[in-house]
């Protein structure tokens, strides 16, 4: 796992906002990468794809550079993050995870 959290969150009163990078292979269609994030109950997750955006002559290599998304699961402790691209992670790209919410 590539997943790597900002080592200093920030705290709003019982809020919380926790920063985090991740990798393209994290994000391979075929299996999605849960993320554990204890101590915590997820209200939201912003993603945001680090990699350029998808140009003609890139597409036309084979690289879509497609959009990844994150999912918060059921027990709200977690999150799902997957790819969009049928292919494996290098198609996704990289990207920053922005996780929101409150202390458990």
């Amino acid at each position: 796992m590539a997943v790597t959290f900002d080592k200093r969150p920030i705290y709003l009163g019982d809020r919380i906002v926790l920063a985090a990078e991740y990798e393209a292979a994290d994000t391979d269609p075929g299996s999605p990468l849960v993320i554990n994030v204890p101590g915590m109950v997820i209200d939201a997750v912003m993603l945001m794809n680090t990699e350029a955006p998808t140009n003609v002559n890139m597409k036309l290599a084979g690289n879509t550079n497609n959009p990844s998304q994150a999912v918060v699961n059921a027990n709200r402790k977690s999150i799902t993050l997957t790819g969009i691209s049928q292919a494996p992670g290098t198609d996704n790209g990289n990207g920053k995870l922005l996780i929101y919410g409150r202390r458990a």
